[in-house]
C-alpha cells in the first residue's frame, strides 16, 4: 500500500504542467553551511519563506508556516503555537536546530521549547529550512536540519527605509492575538521592535481524571496566555556592522498530558525565557568576519498536581567567531565555537556541561557547473569527550536541472530532561518519564539526493530520496522497574518511560514538492502549491518507543493563493497517515489518517491600508492528536485586520 501511493503521488506530481513564479532570492546568501554560499551553489535542500509569503499566509506562528512544508513533521500540543515538536526528515524534535541570527535558540532543558521562538512574525525577513545534517558547521541538535529565522535588523544594509505592519484579531474562545512590528533604517543605523500575544480561555474538555483523581474537576479548559516581546538595534560604520537584540517570551497553559500518560495528570505550565544576543560584522569584497554571542535565561515551573510543582532554571552562553573568504576558484570558512549549559532544577538537580569546537570548511569548483563543499569539525565535550565530524555535499546544475547530494555524520548530545528528569521526585508513580544518567549521544550518518527541475520560467519541480541511521538513539521506552538499576525513586514492578540508548535506528524518505502560478494579472493571480512527504523509521529491537517514530508515514499537502481586485484568499490542508495509538482511560487517541485544513478571506477598503479578514484554523472541525492523550482544537473561527505601512521588501 505504501509503494501504490507513494507511485500515485509522483505520478501526480509529474502531471502538473503549470508554472510557478520563482523566487528572486538565487543570489542570496543562505545558511545551507557557513561557506558565503547562494542558493543556486547550495549542495542542501534549503526552503526560504520570505515576508511576504508570512503576510499572504493564514498563519500565526512559525509553527503554522513549517507544518505543510514537504519534509518537516510537526506534532503539535494545543495549537496557536502553545507547544509544537519539530522535526526534519523523520528526526526526533531534539534533533533539529533553532537559529536566530545566526545564534542558536535550543534549550538545554528539553528539545520541547525549542519552538518558543521570542520573535514577532511581524520582524521577520525570512526563514530558511536547512535539511539535512548541518553539524559540520553548527554542531550538536543539527541532525535533522536547521529552521534559521533571519530578522529585518540583521539582514540590513545602510539604506532609507521604513515599515510598520502587524495583525489584530479576537476570535472564539476569548481568542486574542497581536502580532506587530516597527522597523526604521536610517542609513547609520537601523531600529526594530516587536509584540505579540496570543491569549485564549481554550476550548472545554470532559476531564478522564474525574473521580480517579481527588484534585480533578469534571472539565478542563484547554487555555494558554503567550507573549513576545523584541527590540533589536544595529550600527554602520564603513564596513563594520554592529548589531544588539533583546527578547522575552513569556507563556502559561494548561500542559494536561503533554508529557505522560498518566491517569493523575493535572499540568499547568508557566515559562518566562529572556535572550539577549549580539553580532560584529567585517566584511568587503574579500571576506567576511563575523563574531555572535548569545546568552539564553529560561525559567520553567511545571506543576503536575497543584501539590506537585517543579522548577527549572536554565542558561545558555554560546559564542562563534567565523570567517569566510574567496581564493581564487576555492570559497573558505572556518571559525571556533563554545557552547556552556547549565540547570538548577527541583526534579533533575544542579548540572553544568560546556563545550569547545573548531570547524572549517571549503567550497571547490570542480567544473564551471559541478561545486563540492568538504567540511569536518571537531569539537570537544566535558562530559562525553572529543568526537570529529565529516561532511560532503555536491551541486551539479544543468540549464533546466540543478542535482544535489550530501553525506555527513552528526551528533547530538542528551539534554539535561533525557538525563535527570523525575531523579530527585520520591515514589514516583506510573507511567512517568524517568531520566538516565547514563545515556550517551546520538550518533547519525545521512545522505541524500535530489533534483530541482526548472521546467519553465513559471515551474519548479522539486524531488529528494533521503536515509539516516543512527546509533544510540534516545527516546523513552516502556520499561519495568525491575530493569532500571540505576535510580532509587521508582515502585517496585512498575511501568515507567525510561530514557535508553536504542542501538540502531534506520530512517527512509521520499519528498516532492510543486508550486506553480495558473494565472496572474495586474488585478488577480491564483498560486497552487502540492508538497509530499514519506517517511519510514525501523529500529533493529522494535523497542515500543515513545518519540523516535512518532511521524507522519505520508503527508499531503496542497495549498492554494487566489487574488481578485481587492479579494484575497488562502486555503492550506493537510492529509496525514501515520502509525495509530490509543489510551482509553485518558480519551487518548492519535488517529491512522485525518485530514486538515486552513483558509483565510480578507478585503481591503478602497483608500485604507489595511486588510480586514476572516480566518479558521481546522475548518472541518477534524478530531485529532499527534502527542497522545494532548488534543488538538477542533473548527476555530476569528478574524480582525491585517496592516502593512511602508515598504516591504522581498
Amino acid at each position: 500500500m505504501k509503494r501504490i501511493l507513494l507511485g500515485l503521488t509522483s505520478a501526480l506530481l509529474i502531471c502538473f504542467n503549470a508554472s510557478l513564479a520563482q523566487e528572486k532570492l538565487d543570489t542570496a546568501y543562505v545558511s545551507a553551511t557557513r561557506v558565503q554560499s547562494t542558493l543556486q551553489e547550495s549542495g542542501k535542500t534549503v526552503l526560504i519563506i520570505t515576508a511576504k509569503d508570512i503576510e499572504s499566509m493564514p498563519v500565526n506562528t512559525v509553527e503554522d508556516l513549517l507544518q505543510d512544508l514537504a519534509g518537516v513533521n510537526l506534532n503539535s500540543r494545543g495549537g496557536f503555537g502553545v507547544q509544537s515538536d519539530i522535526g526534519l526528515r523523520g528526526s526526533t524534535f531534539s534533533q533539529v536546530l533553532v537559529m536566530i541570527d545566526n545564534q542558536r535558540l535550543n534549550d538545554g532543558l528539553t528539545g520541547h521549547f525549542n519552538n518558543n521562538i521570542p520573535i514577532a512574525l511581524s520582524e521577520i525577513a525570512r526563514i530558511e529550512v536547512i535539511k539535512g545534517p548541518s553539524g559540520v558547521a553548527y554542531g550538536s541538535d543539527a541532525v535533522g536540519g536547521v529552521i534559521h529565522i533571519k530578522t529585518k535588523t540583521y539582514l540590513a544594509s545602510p539604506s532609507y527605509k521604513f515599515n510598520f505592519g502587524g495583525k489584530a484579531a479576537g476570535g472564539e474562545h476569548g481568542l486574542l492575538n497581536t502580532d506587530m512590528g516597527l522597523y526604521i533604517n536610517a542609513k547609520k543605523w537601523a531600529f526594530s521592535g516587536g509584540l505579540k500575544t496570543m491569549k485564549s480561555d481554550g476550548p472545554e474538555y470532559i476531564n478522564p481524571n474525574f473521580g480517579k483523581n481527588s484534585v480533578a474537576d469534571s472539565t478542563y479548559n484547554a487555555y494558554f496566555d503567550i507573549k513576545n516581546y523584541t527590540l533589536s538595534g544595529v550600527y554602520f560604520k564603513d564596513n563594520w556592522k554592529v548589531y544588539l537584540r533583546g527578547a522575552a517570551d513569556v507563556r502559561e497553559f494548561d500542559a494536561k498530558y503533554f508529557y505522560t500518560a498518566s491517569s493523575f495528570d493535572e499540568s499547568e505550565e508557566s515559562i518566562q525565557a529572556y535572550w539577549l544576543q549580539s553580532a560584529i560584522i567585517n566584511e568587503d569584497s574579500n571576506q567576511r568576519t563575523e563574531f555572535n554571542i548569545g546568552y539564553k535565561h529560561n525559567q520553567d515551573t511545571f506543576a503536575f498536581l497543584p501539590t506537585s510543582v517543579n522548577g527549572h532554571t536554565t542558561t545558555r552562553l554560546n559564542s562563534t567567531l567565523t570567517q569566510s573568504r574567496h581564493i581564487k576558484s576555492v570559497k573558505l570558512a572556518y571559525g571556533l565555537q563554545y557552547d556552556q549549559t547549565t540547570i538548577e532544577s527541583s526534579d533533575r538537580g544542579n548540572h553544568d556541561n560546556f563545550s569547545v569546537a573548531g570547524f572549517g570548511q571549503a567550497q571547490i569548483s570542480l567544473t564551471k557547473s559541478w561545486l563540492a563543499v568538504l567540511g569536518a569539525r571537531v569539537e570537544h565535550d566535558n562530559q562525553y569527550g572529543t568526537y570529529v565530524i565529516p561532511q560532503v555535499t555536491t551541486t551539479y546544475r544543468l540549464p533546466k536541472i540543478t542535482f544535489r547530494s550530501s553525506i555527513g555524520q552528526s551528533l547530538r548530545n542528551p539534554d539535561f530532561t533525557e538525563r535527570f528528569v523525575s531523579y530527585n521526585i520520591e515514589q514516583l508513580t506510573a507511567n512517568r518519564n524517568v531520566g538516565n544518567p547514563d545515556v550517551m549521544p546520538e550518533k547519525s550518518i545521512s545522505a541524500d539526493l535530489s533534483a530541482d527541475w526548472k521546467v519553465s520560467n513559471k515551474l519548479k519541480w522539486t524531488n529528494t530520496i533521503f536515509m539516516r541511521t543512527s546509533d544510540n538513539l534516545i527516546d523513552y521506552i516502556s520499561t519495568n522497574s525491575r530493569n532500571i538499576t540505576n535510580l532509587k525513586n521508582l515502585l517496585p514492578d512498575t511501568t515507567y518511560f525510561y530514557t535508553q540508548n536504542i542501538s540502531k535506528s534506520t530512517t527512509l524518505g521520499y519528498e516532492a514538492s510543486i508550486q506553480y502560478e495558473i494565472f496572474k494579472t495586474d488585478s488577480s493571480y491564483l498560486n497552487v502549491n502540492l508538497d509530499y512527504t514519506f517517511l519510514e523509521t525501523n529500529n533493529a529491537e522494535n523497542e515500543v518507543s515513545k518519540y523516535i517514530a512518532n511521524h507522519p508515514i505520508h503527508s499531503i499537502s496542497p495549498r492554494l493563493q487566489f487574488r481578485y481586485n481587492r479579494f484575497r484568499a488562502s486555503v492550506s490542508s493537510n492529509l496525514i497517515t501515520r502509525n495509530p495509538e490509543k489510551i482509553e482511560g485518558i480519551n487518548g487517541e492519535v488517529r491512522n489518517q485525518y485530514f486538515l485544513l486552513n483558509a483565510r478571506i480578507s478585503y481591503k477598503p478602497k483608500y485604507i491600508p489595511a486588510r480586514i479578514f476572516v480566518e479558521g484554523r481546522n475548518v472541518l472541525n477534524t478530531e485529532y492528536q499527534e502527542i497522545l492523550g494532548a488534543r488538538m482544537p477542533g473548527r476555530w473561527l476569528y478574524g480582525g485586520v491585517v496592516w502593512r505601512w511602508g515598504e516591504l521588501k522581498r
